[in-house]
């Protein structure tokens, strides 16, 4: 597999709406090209 795509669910992107209103810290990535969050918190309904 030389190429692969990857699509979040419909749910996933419900889960993670949130993420850019700086509801967490983001940390550097393991190589330090990108930004990722430090937890991964969710919505309660």
């Amino acid at each position: 597999m030389r190429y692969t795509e990857i699509r979040l669910a419909k749910i996933a992107h419900e889960l993670m709406a949130d993420l850019e209103k700086e509801t967490v810290d983001f940390v550097d990535n393991y190589d330090g090209t990108e930004k990722i969050p430090d937890v991964m918190p969710t919505k309660n309904s």
